[in-house]
């Protein structure tokens, strides 16, 4: 006997499955927008705004996306300099938001660029995306971004070793320029 729960989940899948053969490819590109802006919080005028990812499924080529999770310092300038590169940057205000955002559009995520610390009781951490970036994507190029004095630092033993520390702003141009070229082959 099935429960409530997983009854309204086996039609809501079934639901999904019927949406994405049946949704012309404009409108599936407009719905994720929508779902984007709800996994990471964005405001209606950015989620309504063409970027990159547009022009990209319009040319039917790949998107290829930055994620900022948190607390990145100098985010407008990261943001900046990850657009430069070709990646479309999307705002995640908490790691939760993030792997919300992964779930929903990790096969266009290039990077992710996580500010740490972010540490938060009971719910998902900076560290603990990062790893779960690292098993579940591990193509997806990953940065850390800790904040300058040492005893803020998250030690390095928390993360994963994929993890490639940011120190400065030329750095992260340079990542998001080979992430956004050179994605990682897939697992086997």
């Amino acid at each position: 006997m099935l429960s409530l729960d997983a009854l309204g989940a086996s039609l809501a899948s079934a639901y999904d499955g019927l949406m994405v053969e049946a949704v012309p490819e404009r409108l599936g590109a407009l719905l994720r927008r929508i779902e984007e802006s709800e996994a990471s919080g964005l405001d209606d005028d950015r989620a309504t705004r063409p970027g990159p990812c547009d022009d990209a499924r319009a040319t039917g080529t790949a998107c290829r996306l930055a994620l900022l999770v948190g607390d990145v310092p100098g985010a407008e300038e990261a943001g900046a300099l990850l657009a430069r590169a070709g990646l479309e940057t999307v705002r995640c205000r908490d790691p939760e938001t993030g792997l919300d955002t992964l779930r929903l559009r990790g096969g266009e995520v290039a990077l992710v660029l996580i500010g740490l610390p972010t540490e938060r009781p009971g719910a998902l951490d900076g560290a603990g995306l990062a790893r779960a970036v690292a098993t579940l994507w591990p193509t997806i190029h990953l940065v850390v971004a800790q904040p300058p004095r040492p005893g803020l630092r998250l030690p390095d033993a928390h993360l994963p070793p994929q993890a490639v520390p940011l120190d400065r702003g030329p750095e992260l141009l340079a990542f998001a320029e080979h992430a956004a070229r050179k994605p990682r082959p897939p697992v086997s």
